[in-house]
């Protein structure tokens, strides 16, 4: 048995894999929507100038300025 056999078996429905000699899916690339490019896009704002927003050391310091403005 082939490594190729051996993998189409562990992706499942291994008799039509095996087959179709092939993957037992329609591979697809999704398109992001625009709330998640726009996302995207705002990370890679943040990355190329941190100084610009605000960061933390630790979970825990981002919850305690939380606690801080819910108390005010």
């Amino acid at each position: 048995m082939g490594w190729q056999t051996i993998v189409l078996k562990k992706l499942g429905n291994s008799k039509q894999a095996i087959r179709e000699q092939g993957l037992p899916f329609q591979p697809t690339l999704e398109v992001p929507n625009m709330e998640t490019l726009k996302a995207m896009a705002e990370a890679e704002v943040m990355k190329e100038h941190p100084e610009c927003f605000k960061s933390y050391n630790s979970f825990q310091e981002l919850l305690k300025e939380v606690e801080e403005e819910c108390t005010q």
